[in-house]
């Protein structure tokens, strides 16, 4: 994760991989709630699109989603 590299431009995060492949994901998308848990504590966050997942999930060779908590 350390080659994320973040840009924030008013309501839009630009994320870039190694200052490649950018994807800008807008600070005010609401994709639905996901449960999640971190730790021993349990909430609802804000689901951030499936474009975003799917550029995440390809660099980090895992599933992933990335949420507003």
């Amino acid at each position: 994760m350390a080659l994320i590299r973040p840009e924030l431009n008013g309501q839009i995060l630009r994320l870039t991989w190694d200052y490649q492949d950018p994807i800008d994901v807008p600070l005010d998308g609401d994709y639905g709630q996901l449960p999640i848990k971190v730790w021993d504590d349990e909430s609802l966050a804000l689901e951030q699109g499936g474009k975003v997942a799917e550029w995440f999930s390809e660099y980090l060779n895992l599933p992933v989603r990335l949420v507003k908590a």
